[in-house]
């Protein structure tokens, strides 16, 4: 669910439920991160965000920190690899960190098996990540760019295009990395 500078997602998870809220604040300005508050910045949202923060019952299950983008590039050197969040973080609006960090895992491991030196495997990881987490950051960028429009703008864009960008956005994700 989206407003003007703040937005509110669901995903069921191994049958309990994760949320994901996000508030548009100023360069180093910080939201509070208590219940009261949480509540009541989403206070206008339809249900079933009410009664998903009255369930809230202790601070500890909320977790307030600013989203950051990560790019490490190369992310590899001849001794050290970085892969996942650590290489290449960006915004969550695509809910890809899970899915970059299995792909990392699993390309590492072919390049490993490859045979060589270890710091040339390491290398050529590293050059063959960097297109696909740089799109998948790019992506990201372009839909955090139609959330943040005025509200009647966003409205239409998605109302006329939110299939096809959905469809452009994942569907070159279903090959290969």
């Amino acid at each position: 669910m989206l407003a003007r500078g703040r937005a509110f997602l669901t995903v069921p998870v191994l049958g309990g439920l994760y949320c994901y809220a996000d508030l548009t604040c100023k360069r180093g300005e910080r939201a509070e991160s208590d219940i009261a508050t949480l509540r009541s910045l989403f206070s206008d949202f339809a249900p079933p965000v009410g009664a998903i923060l009255d369930g809230l019952v202790t601070a500890d299950a909320v977790h307030c920190a600013p989203i950051e983008e990560v790019t490490v590039d190369p992310s590899a050197t001849a001794r050290i690899v970085l892969i996942g969040d650590a290489a290449h973080a960006t915004s969550p609006n695509m809910a890809q960190g899970a899915c970059m960090v299995v792909e990392d895992a699993l390309i590492l491991s072919e390049m490993l098996a490859l045979g060589g030196h270890a710091s040339n495997r390491l290398l050529a990881f590293s050059e063959r990540r960097r297109a696909r987490t740089r799109w998948v950051q790019q992506r990201t960028h372009r839909r955090d760019r139609v959330r943040s429009l005025p509200a009647s703008l966003r409205n239409i864009a998605l109302r006329s295009s939110a299939t096809r960008m959905y469809r452009n956005d994942y569907q070159p994700l279903f090959s290969e990395p």
